[in-house]
């Protein structure tokens, strides 16, 4: 009895698992050619690095959205932090280590679909 109880805790973990992981690449795919993505990839909401990138993104809110920036957060599923720049395309164009809106910004204007704005 206890071997089947593990096991079906097994397979229930591995399909929440996958669901997870598929919803969010589906998530990510809705914004395909519509907009780009700010990934950001915490361990925790309590990390220093997460709340100095949540405190820049809501300061410069107005211009990334001129941008067709769209800010899309995974927690507790890293090790370290990183900040993905994700392209209308879908493909991860730049990783940050913090939130440099300034580099940000630059790095989207030297895009080839880097004058596209929203």
């Amino acid at each position: 009895i206890m071997f089947k109880i593990i096991l079906s805790f097994i397979i229930f973990y591995n399909i929440m698992i996958t669901n997870n992981f598929g919803f969010f690449k589906t998530n990510i795919e809705q914004y395909k050619w519509k907009k780009r993505l700010l990934i950001i990839k915490s361990p925790s909401i309590q990390d220093q690095r997460y709340k100095d990138a949540m405190k820049s993104y809501k300061s410069y809110y107005k211009l990334l959205k001129r941008y067709c920036i769209k800010l899309m957060r995974k927690r507790k599923q890293y090790k370290d932090f990183s900040i993905e720049l994700v392209g209308f395309d879908g493909e991860v164009k730049h990783i940050y280590k913090k939130m440099d809106i300034n580099k940000i910004i630059d790095n989207i204007n030297n895009m080839p679909m880097g004058n596209r704005r929203c």
